[in-house]
């Protein structure tokens, strides 16, 4: 006669199959992350080259910056917009202009290539990297490679801790079925700006006269920011993996995901995964309220959380 499974004898083998997905989703979990991670550094790496082609053609000549920093005069000749524009008086912006790709795209009736060439105003319609793409020069013909597929969706995009304004640094929030990217949905979303996963920052081998205040205490004086590649400053981060705020990180590691780390491009086109965890103390990226408020709203956070990443 056969025996069947006793009661406890059932519960003992739930006990044991619930006990090992326990220990298993922890692993496979991170073994997605790690994939994701090395695409990641995959796509920063094919950036470098696209980048190294441009200004290979352009007589070592960066692709304009958005951010700028204070600095002599020649520096806000230099922003992708006309000195002047009033709707930009001013000429230094904030870190979160590292990020984007094109402003105020018109999404009504047109192309992939209408769109990308009549984004609004006409002297800033191709920011930063943007420039790089196949609408512009050619050295790059694959949006994807614009963005970390761990990238976050949907995030706060305002400081205030009550805004609901949201902003998104992944590439599915810019195409869907019956639009290529790029483009956005402005009359139900309300993202005005085209943002790529990664900040495009090149710094010089020269510091800014005003420094800035340091968490901690004291000050610092950051680079300039660099208009050719002989400028660029040995081991100085030149693209970074997205840097919003503390809890849309893009990459975790080690057990549980508690660990935190990020991709970057040095000024030599290297790239390496970085976890100083110095850079991602909380007391930089929260208010005094313990807000995790956006970095980019913040330059003196930015820059410091930016310098740990370095190599000096």
């Amino acid at each position: 006669m056969k025996r069947a499974f006793t009661l406890v004898e059932l519960l003992v083998v739930i006990a044991i199959i619930a006990l090992l997905m326990a220990v298993l989703m922890p692993a496979l979990s991170m073994g997605k992350e790690l994939a994701m991670r090395i695409q990641c550094g995959s796509n920063l790496r094919n950036l470098g080259m696209a980048l190294n082609s441009y200004v290979g053609a352009n007589d070592s000549k960066l692709p304009p910056c958005a951010y700028q920093t204070s600095g002599s005069p020649e520096w806000p000749n230099y922003i992708p917009w006309k000195p002047g524009d009033p709707h930009r008086p001013g000429a230094i912006n904030q870190p979160f202009e590292s990020f984007w790709m094109l402003e105020n795209p018109n999404v009504t009736l047109l192309t992939a290539e209408e769109r990308f060439k009549s984004a609004w105003p006409p002297q800033g319609r191709r920011l930063n990297l943007a420039v790089l793409y196949k609408y512009a020069t050619n050295m790059l013909k694959e949006p994807k490679v614009y963005y970390c597929p761990s990238a976050p969706k949907r995030v706060r995009g305002a400081e205030e801790a009550a805004s609901t304004f949201e902003i998104s640094f992944n590439y599915d929030s810019y195409h869907d079925e019956g639009h290529e990217w790029p483009w956005t949905d402005t009359a139900t979303i309300g993202w005005t700006v085209i943002r790529s996963s990664f900040c495009y920052m090149p710094q010089h081998v020269d510091r800014e006269g005003n420094p800035l205040p340091l968490f901690g205490g004291g000050n610092k004086r950051y680079p300039l920011i660099a208009k050719y590649a002989t400028e660029l400053a040995p081991g100085k981060a030149l693209m970074v993996d997205t840097l919003h705020t503390l809890g849309a990180l893009a990459h975790r590691t080690g057990f549980l995901n508690r660990g935190k780390g990020v991709n970057v491009m040095y000024s030599d086109f290297s790239v390496g995964f970085v976890t100083n965890q110095a850079a991602f103390r909380r007391e930089l990226w929260l208010d005094s309220a313990d807000h995790d408020i956006p970095l980019g709203d913040r330059e003196a956070m930015f820059r410091q959380v930016v310098s740990l990443l370095e190599r000096d």
